[in-house]
């Protein structure tokens, strides 16, 4: 029998999950709900017969069901696996400094580059490290088409998840969940995903992930209350991360005048009676948000907001992250913060860099090589010269400064904010912050934060130099990356090349002095899309219990 077809099928016949020695979780209620289909069972767990037989043609072997690296893994490559926290008796989560159990990727069809640079740079770090990647139905024909990346993910530490149905979150694996623990063991928890509101679980990619890897799977019971609908963008994976000491973080609408979702001139009450209600309109949450915190907090966590008024997407991971550094307790770690003052800091520095004619090289042209001649764009040696003659995007350095369309991003991100539409000047109803304002005042909220829940007097604060334009990235955002903490020491940073070399030697250097590897990967399938490294994965972080 083919040793995949074998693998799966064992699926159907063992506890995969009891086998990683970190324990299983069995009808944990406490304020969650559990659904019984999407959990693991014989007939549920499975894959199909005629899914196999189509990955048959393509994969000699898979692991699907060891999805989490096991406890005696960690051990034998000398990671010590921290005490899990115990003040809290069910749902917490783990910052970046404690150690990777796995990670997730979805194979999207168009993002070989991608997967390709992601698992080699992973398993780099640690040759045994557990990657588990998502292919669904649909973009088997594509995964046929390239030969070196089968290759490449044909080894037995390469977990394939086969799914017959296409999940509305595509290819953004941080959207629908987030990898919290439950007594110490870890548990995918649900987020309501605008794209996935009102979507069956069973559809959802969240749910077939915990039947497959037999990981706990929970919901917040309020969360299935169509009043709780989420059609923002703001009750996803990568607006809810944990900062050191076990503080939730998320992004909430704190400015006006930057979301072009919220209509701030209708929140002008007419009845004085309603004045202070819909005054501003700000601080704005979903209503699932305030579930969430409400359910958060009712389990003993706590939870702060910072703004995220200015992104479109409006998910924290776009500016901030934590990674683990090789300083001694209890200030291990370093808070990466996106800061346009030093991107325009090193564009100065390097602005008569640049001799090339930079016209040809935009960023999707750039893509174009990984894509449709699925090589790294920098083995191309058009592109190669570009890069290391310092383009950014389609300029020169010195062309980008003389630039408008520069004139009006140093405008949004360090001078006067410009309004948008729905922001009333005669009314005093736009914001006088700039985005360099606000990122500051978020930097201010996560230090205190720190410093009142460790013992930690002064956390790093790393820059890493970001612009924004029009609520996104201009280039690739360093800050979005995923972190790797699978040894003893410092973590290894996997995060998105900018493709412009003065940030990228900037990122690896700073994170060097800390004690972090930085591997830069493509993923302008992803930027182009408004997002990037860590929206595309999602990992779990694992304690000992």
């Amino acid at each position: 029998m083919n040793i995949l077809k074998t693998s799966l099928l064992s699926l159907c016949l063992t506890s995969a999950y009891a086998s990683t020695n970190l324990g299983k979780i069995i009808d944990v209620k406490n304020g969650f709900g559990q659904l019984a289909e999407c959990q693991f069972t014989p007939e549920h767990g499975c894959v199909s017969e005629d899914l196999l037989q189509q990955f048959s043609h393509v994969l000699d072997q898979t692991t699907t069901n060891r999805c989490l690296v096991s406890q005696a893994h960690l051990n034998a490559s000398g990671v010590k696996i921290p005490k899990c926290p115990t003040k809290l008796s069910q749902l917490q989560g783990l910052d970046n400094s404690y150690p990777t159990g796995a990670i997730f990727v979805n194979y999207a069809g168009d993002n070989d580059m991608f997967v390709m640079q992601l698992v080699e740079a992973h398993l780099k770090n640690d040759p045994n490290a557990i990657i588990n990647i998502v292919v669904y139905e649909k973009n088997l024909k594509w995964l046929l088409k390239n030969e070196k990346l089968t290759r490449r993910i044909n080894q037995k530490n390469i977990n394939i998840i086969p799914i017959t149905f296409f999940p509305k979150v595509e290819r953004w694996m941080q959207d629908s969940m987030q990898f919290m623990t439950v007594k110490g063991k870890p548990a995918l928890y649900q987020l309501e995903h605008a794209n996935e509101s009102k979507t069956n679980y069973t559809d959802r990619l969240t749910c077939e992930i915990a039947r497959q890897c037999n990981l706990p799977y929970f919901v917040p019971e309020q969360m299935v209350e169509p009043l709780n609908a989420d059609f923002s963008a703001l009750n996803s994976g990568g607006n809810l991360e944990v900062l050191p000491g076990g503080t939730f973080y998320r992004g909430i609408v704190k400015t006006r005048g930057f979301n072009n979702n919220i209509q701030y001139n209708k929140c002008i009450a007419k009845d004085e009676s309603l004045k202070d209600r819909f005054q501003n309109c700000v601080p704005f949450e979903s209503e699932y948000q305030k579930v969430q915190k409400a359910a958060l907090e009712k389990n003993g966590n706590r939870v702060v907001d910072i703004d995220i008024s200015f992104l479109n997407v409006g998910h924290v991971d776009e500016i901030i992250n934590i990674v683990k550094t090789a300083a001694a307790p209890p200030c291990n770690f370093a808070v990466l913060m996106a800061s346009p003052n030093k991107a325009i800091e090193l564009l100065a520095k390097n602005r008569f860099k640049a001799r090339l004619n930079c016209n040809t090289f935009e960023l999707q042209a750039i893509n174009s090589v990984a894509v449709h001649r699925k090589i790294d764009p920098l083995a191309d040696e058009a592109i190669k010269r570009m890069y290391d003659g310092s383009c950014i995007d389609k300029f020169s350095v010195n062309e980008f400064l003389m630039h408008p369309e520069y004139a009006l991003i140093r405008r949004e991100n360090i001078l006067k904010a410009k309004p948008k539409a729905g922001c009333d000047e005669d009314k005093e109803n736009c914001s006088a912050k700039n985005i360099a304002t606000i990122l500051n005042e978020n930097s201010e909220i996560i230090k205190n934060e720190i410093r009142a829940k460790t013992k930690c007097e002064e956390p790093v604060m790393l820059e890493i130099p970001v612009l924004f334009k029009e609520g996104s990235s201009y280039l690739p955002n360093q800050v979005n990356g995923v972190v790797q903490t699978n040894h003893s020491g410092a973590s290894n940073f996997i995060a998105p090349r900018s493709y412009f070399k003065p940030f990228d030697d900037y990122v690896e250097a700073e994170l060097k002095k800390v004690g972090v590897k930085v591997s830069l990967i493509h993923d302008l399938e992803y930027h182009l899309l408004q997002g990037e490294v860590h929206c595309g994965t999602n990992s779990i972080p694992v304690c000992d219990p």
